[in-house]
This record gives C-alpha cells, sequence and structure tokens, in this order.
C-alpha cells in the first residue's frame, strides 16, 4: 500500500498514528497467527508488542538505520 502527499504536505503526528498504530497491529498480530497458539495467547502476546511502550522500545533498537526522511517523520511524533 502506497500513500501519496504533496511536497511539505504530510499529515499531523496524530493522523499518522492513527493510521500507523492498527497497521503495526496488523503486523503483529499476522506474525502470531502465523506462528499459531491459542487465540487468547495470541491476544494477550499482541497488546504487549504493540502497546506504545513495546513501539517505543522497537523505535530505539531501529532508529539509526533509518533514512534521513524516515527519521524526519519519526521526530515529527
Amino acid at each position: 500500500m502506497e500513500f501519496h502527499f504533496k511536497h511539505n504536505s504530510l499529515p499531523g503526528s496524530l493522523e499518522l498514528a492513527s493510521l500507523g498504530d492498527p497497521l503495526y497491529d496488523l503486523y503483529v498480530r499476522s506474525h502470531l497467527i502465523e506462528k499459531g497458539g491459542r487465540v487468547a495467547d495470541m491476544h494477550r502476546r499482541a497488546i504487549h508488542l504493540a502497546c506504545a511502550n513495546a513501539q517505543s522500545q522497537a523505535l530505539l533498537r531501529i532508529e539509526e538505520t533509518l533514512y534521513e526522511e524516515e527519521a524526519a517523520v519519526v521526530r515529527r511524533a
């Protein structure tokens, strides 16, 4: 899925979060389903992995690998 925005007209951080959070949750849940297990356990794990604190920790692990444009989006949040 691609999104196209006019130059210098990115949505605000709240709009980006309202789009990014559910996409990240979908990614996490898809990964957990591939691994298998009880639905209740997968749900609890997904909540743990997709919460704000876990997302912050994940960002710290990849921050140095971001391109400048990606880092600029992160700084806006």
